[in-house]
């Protein structure tokens, strides 16, 4: 009884120090000036792949999941809510796309930022975190990357 209660307290700890790690790194990159965040610099721009949005709608069968993900409000006052493209005029579609690498960056980083777990645990505990924050951050980048191209080519229609 004692090694289960024990067990449920480390991934309870865990736990916490995830969604405070998660928090952090949100909150950090939510406050980084918007010069970081070019959509048409590394990591954000649109890769060759990625160019006619197959593989978001063919492997990734984006359309019929793309809805149903949460999505959080931006830290930042300045940021925009990215539920809803509200405005056609350049000077929001060019927030917008700031804004959805800030996103971007959030969930990267989230990813990366779990390597601190390295501290508190052997190799294999510390790879399963990892992976499971790339399973749950994944899908995100994946309709941010998808959203961000499409509004790029409805803005170089304008």
């Amino acid at each position: 009884m004692r090694e289960i209660l024990l067990n449920y307290s480390i991934f309870f700890k865990n736990l916490i120090l995830w969604i405070i790690v998660q928090f952090i790194v949100a909150c950090i990159i939510s406050f980084l000036p918007n010069s970081l965040f070019n959509p048409h610099g590394w990591p954000y721009k649109i890769r060759k792949w990625e160019k006619d949005d197959k593989i978001y709608k063919e492997l990734f069968k984006i359309k019929y999941w793309k809805n149903k993900l949460p999505v959080g409000k931006p830290f930042n006052k300045n940021d925009i809510d990215l539920r809803e493209f509200k405005s056609k005029k350049l000077s929001y579609i060019n927030k917008y796309m700031i804004t959805s690498c800030k996103s971007e960056a959030v969930h990267i980083f989230s990813i990366f930022s779990m390597v601190i777990f390295f501290i508190f645990h052997n190799l294999l505990i510390t790879i399963v975190i990892i992976l499971s924050t790339l399973l749950i951050n994944l899908p995100f980048i994946i309709v941010l990357r998808y959203n961000r191209h499409r509004i790029l080519r409805f803005k170089n229609k304008l």
